[in-house]
């Protein structure tokens, strides 16, 4: 329940968070009155930018994912074909490490999203 001002005084209204699968099983429920098509344009609009986004965000973080690992694998061959690279292999890879390990957790969540 939100409360909210009219002229009239406050009123108060009934809120529902919904998923899209749920959102999806009220908009079958309902009649296609002028003001129940207008609703279910802007949410079908609202689900798909919202997919938009996060599909996007997921992109640049596997991108960046390989890159990291990229680099990670490079400079470890590096270091193993040369041993005085050893010592800077060392200082980076902490580092990189941290960064992948970074990198995955902010996937996570979006990769789950994306599976329901």
């Amino acid at each position: 329940m939100r409360p909210f001002m009219t002229a009239g005084g406050r009123q108060v209204r009934r809120v529902a968070v919904l998923n899209e699968a749920q959102a999806t099983l009220l908009m079958t429920l309902l009649k296609n009155t002028q003001t129940v098509v207008a609703f279910k344009v802007s949410l079908v609009k609202a689900f798909f930018e919202a997919r938009a986004l996060i599909n996007h965000d997921c992109t640049n973080l596997i991108r960046e994912h390989a890159a990291l690992c990229n680099a990670f694998e490079t400079e470890q061959d590096h270091a193993s074909h040369h041993g005085k690279g050893l010592n800077a292999w060392k200082g980076k890879r902490g580092g990189l490490q941290a960064a992948i390990a970074k990198v995955e957790s902010q996937l996570q969540p979006l990769l789950t999203g994306l599976s329901e």
